[in-house]
């Protein structure tokens, strides 16, 4: 009795159980009824109500560092095991189990804000510049973003479409400079036959030709995004475009650009830093000042 009592949470479903239990009692000789306590369903029902204490957990959020070789959390731990025994009275407050560690990989707060208000000044900044020249194309209707060619450092998409059969092809592109810019480079491509592989648009407009299949093209921005700046180490108008192929919104791009290595960073590289124009001139001060000793 005191098990079926214990499982049913309440009355319906301890009538429901009881029945086999009283007819095997009776087989065995017993004539008992079982009654079902109501006082351990209320007992129940304030269990329920009864809220879970929280535990008290203090964080230690070191910022995360691939230039940082010690193991933070290891060490931060070992100290709390030594300073705070289980004879120290602050035991109770400072122990593994009330204190835990977890690598910050976010910027900070402080990041955070100062990103925010650039961006806010940002705006401020383009609503009272005077509006730039968007197009520049002699003949606007023309134009292969429809007004908007001499936009940069934007992600487009070029939809090729077959004109007998509809069928369409789509690759996606991006371009620090102006759109014109790449999209002179593009037509370029399509008229000689040595620019043939400079992309897979063009391989594949020339295989339309060689087909002899007439066709149109179609662009249309997808994202604007900055380039990569100098500290930085990511490129967002790199990753634009990654994301883009990765939605499957270029059929005609290779799966090597997914893979490739932003182009952007090479500018900043003290490598292609430009050298003096006087290099000769400043050699020749830099060895007068030297002691008579060292030149």
């Amino acid at each position: 009795m005191k098990r079926i009592n214990r499982n049913s949470k309440n009355e319906e479903i301890f009538n429901h159980a009881a029945p086999i239990y009283t007819e095997a009692l009776k087989r065995s000789g017993f004539n008992q009824n079982f009654k079902f306590n109501k006082d351990k369903e209320v007992n129940n029902k304030n269990k329920e109500d009864r809220k879970k204490r929280s535990r008290k957990i203090t964080w230690f959020n070191p910022p995360f560092s691939y230039s940082v070789s010690t193991n933070v959390a290891k060490t931060f731990l070992s100290m709390i095991d030594r300073h705070f025994p289980k004879t120290n009275k602050l035991h109770k407050i400072f122990n593994r189990n009330t204190v835990k560690v977890s690598y910050s990989c976010m910027p900070n707060v402080n990041l955070t804000i100062q990103n925010h208000n650039k961006k806010l000044l940002q705006q401020q900044r383009n609503e009272k510049a005077p509006t730039e020249t968007t197009c520049n194309c002699r003949q606007k209707e023309n134009c292969p973003l429809k007004g908007h060619c001499l936009t940069k450092c934007i992600v487009y998409k070029a939809t090729v479409t077959e004109t007998k059969t509809n069928k369409q092809e789509t690759y996606v592109g991006l371009t620090e400079n102006t759109f014109k810019t790449g999209y002179n480079q593009h037509k370029s491509s399509f008229k000689l036959e040595h620019k043939k592989a400079s992309a897979s648009l063009s391989e594949h407009i020339w295989a339309l030709k060689d087909k002899n299949i007439d066709y149109k093209i179609e662009w249309q921005i997808l994202k604007k995004a900055r380039p990569s700046m100098p500290g930085k180490k990511t490129c967002p108008l790199c990753l634009e475009e990654k994301l883009a192929i990765l939605r499957k919104r270029g059929s005609l791009n290779v799966r090597k650009e997914i893979f490739s290595h932003c182009a952007h960073r090479r500018k900043f590289w003290l490598s292609n830093a430009p050298q003096p124009a006087n290099t000769d001139q400043f050699s020749h001060l830099m060895r007068a000042e030297l002691p008579e000793t060292l030149k």
